[in-house]
């Protein structure tokens, strides 16, 4: 399950870019 953190690593940043896109989009 931790073999690739950096994929965890991308998803979480992948995840945090989009979030942080709705948010602007919102705002």
């Amino acid at each position: 399950m931790w073999e690739t953190p950096q994929m965890e690593l991308a998803g979480w940043t992948s995840d945090m870019r989009s979030y942080l896109n709705s948010v602007s989009i919102v705002a």
